[in-house]
């Protein structure tokens, strides 16, 4: 009976220290329960770790995980593991958590606060070129929470979308282009107009008259015209209907008077398209000889009106075209030269045909003196 009871007490003992792990070494044998420390490891007591992590305190034989050596009582924790068993590795010791993010440690395993910007387990950069954000043949470079594009010449953007419109100078007729998001609008100038400034087809209205070419310009058109014919819109017939006389004598000339009316400088013009000019009395005789002529023509010219050449201002003295001198002073009683402003001298009929200021832009008849009459090499109409 004493054999058999040994037997079972040994047993259970065994599969008791199994369980618990305890191991006892050089030959101790298991003892009771608090004969434990005694029977093993030279009288101190140590822990016993399991597993899971978890201990018990008066047990034999301690078992340290992850390669630790048991000395001095204690499981003593190589690189990368902690704990009383050594059982946690240290998983932040190899810097897992990518671009900023932090490592923290836990039992048995890690987690990675991530920045804004990354995700997953290590803070892994989210990729957002994947979805191909860069239009155009743009390049896309990734950044932390963000991507970059490089764009091709012409166009422009975060995302290289919208096309530099005015790099193609798309605005003519010296129109100034101002850039849009995906549009371009042209600043024209006047005389232009529409999208991109096209010019204003002045000549679309057959302005030029009198068989004239119209020459569209910007902001305007000019007429070339054809001989014996002048003006903006080759309006003035060189050879209109008129009235002449000429002189003999020491200062031959013929004094041609026109039946339409103009301003002085384009009276001046019409007699200079004539190799003439505007008549210039430059002596008591030819002021009189002139006069006398006009005064016979009264019923034709009921407005007794007639340019002179020459131009005066405020104090000056008159200006004269195409003289220096002028020897005669024709002006009615009471009045003298001393005229207010800018104003144009003319042979009024009111006062026979002596001298009056006028405003220049006045339409008023015109004489004009030319030392040979004016002749074309071919027949132009005479127009009326």
């Amino acid at each position: 009976m004493m054999f058999i009871y040994r037997s079972a007490f040994i047993f259970t003992a065994w599969t008791i220290g199994f369980t618990l792990g305890s191991r006892c070494y050089s030959g101790y044998s298991w003892g009771a329960w608090g004969a434990c420390s005694h029977s093993c490891g030279g009288g101190f007591k140590v822990r016993h770790c399991y597993q899971d992590g978890t201990y018990e305190n008066e047990r034999c034989g301690t078992f340290c995980f992850n390669g630790a050596e048991f000395y001095g009582g204690k499981c003593n924790c190589g690189p990368g593991t902690a704990g009383y068993c050594c059982t946690d590795v240290a998983e932040c010791a190899s810097n897992p958590c990518k671009n900023g993010g932090v490592c923290i440690e836990e039992i048995n395993k890690y987690r990675c606060n991530c920045p804004a910007g990354t995700t997953g387990p290590n803070c892994d950069d989210i990729l957002e070129c994947s979805s191909n954000p860069c239009k155009n043949g743009g390049t896309c470079h990734e950044h932390i929470n963000k991507y970059v594009c490089s764009c091709v010449p012409g166009t422009t953007g975060p995302n290289c979308d919208d096309i530099l419109e005015c790099q193609s100078n798309p605005c003519l007729n010296n129109g100034t282009c101002l850039e849009h998001i995906g549009g371009y609008t042209c600043q024209c100038l006047t005389g232009t107009t529409g999208y991109n400034c096209v010019d204003i087809p002045e000549c679309i209205s057959n302005p030029c008259q009198n068989g004239g070419t119209c020459v569209d310009l910007i902001n305007m058109y000019k007429c070339d015209c054809p001989p014996g014919f002048i003006g903006v819109n080759c309006e003035k017939n060189l050879l209109a209907l008129h009235d002449s006389v000429c002189r003999t004598g020491s200062r031959p000339s013929c004094y041609i008077v026109f039946r339409t009316k103009d301003s002085w400088q384009g009276a001046e013009e019409f007699c200079e398209a004539r190799n003439g000019h505007l008549v210039v009395p430059e002596d008591t005789d030819e002021a009189l000889y002139v006069e006398n002529y006009l005064e016979s023509m009264r019923v034709r010219y009921p407005e007794a009106l007639f340019w002179l050449g020459a131009k005066k201002s405020g104090t000056n003295s008159p200006q004269w075209v195409h003289s220096k001198h002028v020897n005669t002073f024709r002006w009615p009683y009471g009045v003298s030269d001393d005229l207010p402003g800018t104003q144009c001298l003319a042979m009024d009929g009111r006062y026979n045909f002596k001298w009056q200021g006028f405003s220049c832009d006045r339409p008023t008849y015109f004489l004009c003196e030319e030392k040979v009459p004016f002749r074309l090499n071919y027949t132009v109409p005479i127009l009326g």
